[in-house]
This record gives C-alpha cells, sequence and structure tokens, in this order.
C-alpha cells in the first residue's frame, strides 16, 4: 500500500470569477453524474494550482454523502476544475486511472475519505485525506485488467438503468392503451 500522492498530482479546483475577456469552462459536482448540462463559463484563473483538465485526469467531488468521481472525457478536455472539485492527475507509467477511479467509488474507500470530514451541512474532504489515502501497489498491467472491469461493470450498470426506464415507458404505454380500449367500450 501506499499513498496516492506517491502516484498522482492532486490539485484543488477554483471559483470561477466574474467573466471580463477570456472564457474558459468549469466543471462542477453536477457535471460528474447523469447527463451533462453546460458547463460554467468564468474568467481563466492564474492561480497555478488550476490546471486545464486532460486526459486521464479524475474529478473527485471534495462533498457529498457518497463519493463522486469521473474520469475525465473530451468533453471536459480543456475545463477547469471548480473549487468543490479535486482534480488527480495519475503518473501515467504508474497509475492507470480506471483503476484508481474504481478504486474511488469503492463503498469503503469513501467511508476512508469521508471518516474526518468537516462541515456542517455538506462535509469537505479534505485535500490531505486525498493525497494520504492508501492504494494498493499493482502492476501497472493489473491495474489496468481491473480498471477494464470496473468500466465494464459501470457500462452495464448504465445500461440496465436505461433499459429500466425504457420498461416503465412501455408498461405505462400499455396501461393507457389497455384504459382507452375499456373506456371506449
Amino acid at each position: 500500500m501506499a499513498a496516492l500522492s506517491k502516484f498522482a498530482l492532486i490539485a484543488t479546483g477554483v471559483a470561477p470569477d466574474k467573466l471580463r475577456d477570456d472564457p474558459v469552462r468549469f466543471v462542477q459536482i453536477r457535471d460528474l453524474a447523469g447527463a451533462r448540462r453546460d458547463l460554467t463559463i468564468g474568467e481563466r484563473p492564474l492561480v497555478a494550482r488550476a490546471l486545464p483538465i486532460q486526459a486521464g485526469d479524475i474529478l473527485v467531488a471534495a462533498r457529498g454523502e457518497r463519493t463522486l468521481a469521473a474520469e475525465a472525457d473530451e468533453d471536459l478536455f480543456g475545463a477547469y476544475a471548480s473549487l468543490d472539485l479535486y482534480l488527480v492527475r495519475p503518473e501515467a507509467t504508474r497509475l492507470d486511472p480506471s483503476f484508481l477511479l474504481a478504486f474511488l467509488l469503492l463503498p469503503q474507500t469513501g467511508v476512508r475519505l469521508r471518516a474526518s470530514t468537516a462541515g456542517a451541512s455538506l462535509p469537505r474532504i479534505a485535500r490531505d485525506d486525498i493525497a494520504q489515502l492508501e492504494l494498493p501497489d499493482l502492476p501497472l498491467e493489473r491495474q489496468r485488467a481491473i480498471g477494464q472491469l470496473a468500466r465494464a461493470h459501470r457500462t452495464h450498470r448504465e445500461l440496465l438503468i436505461h433499459l429500466a426506464e425504457r420498461h416503465a415507458t412501455a408498461a405505462d404505454l400499455q396501461i393507457l392503451e389497455a384504459l382507452r380500449v375499456s373506456t371506449e367500450r
């Protein structure tokens, strides 16, 4: 086991400043789950910790009752993490992003991260807690295999949810049709 900070750069997000003349996009917690909305627009941040999102980056919600994290995709490249997100940039030769995401989304990991959260209504995970998070020190090929397995399970879960929504819609239509036929008699 080794601390995440040995395998990755961890940066806190920044608050988008009011737009003046150099617009950029910002990712917020709401953009990590479900259908993505239009990203927030703000002024390009000037602080050193503000890094444009790139392939392989993992975004982790700093607040919330459960761990919410996502691997950056093309829609997010070039945008910046907002204040309530951490940007985790794995060292490509030592840590597979999909493996890291799978590890972060494990319920046990969420419990560990929230064990020392601070704040009243929406507790905040401290940057140091993420940096000190103990990861299994596995060979990169094994990490990739686990990351691919986790990605396949997430895709399967999303398909099942989509199928359940379609099934519910079809059931509603059947009931409406049955009611229509019954009232025509």
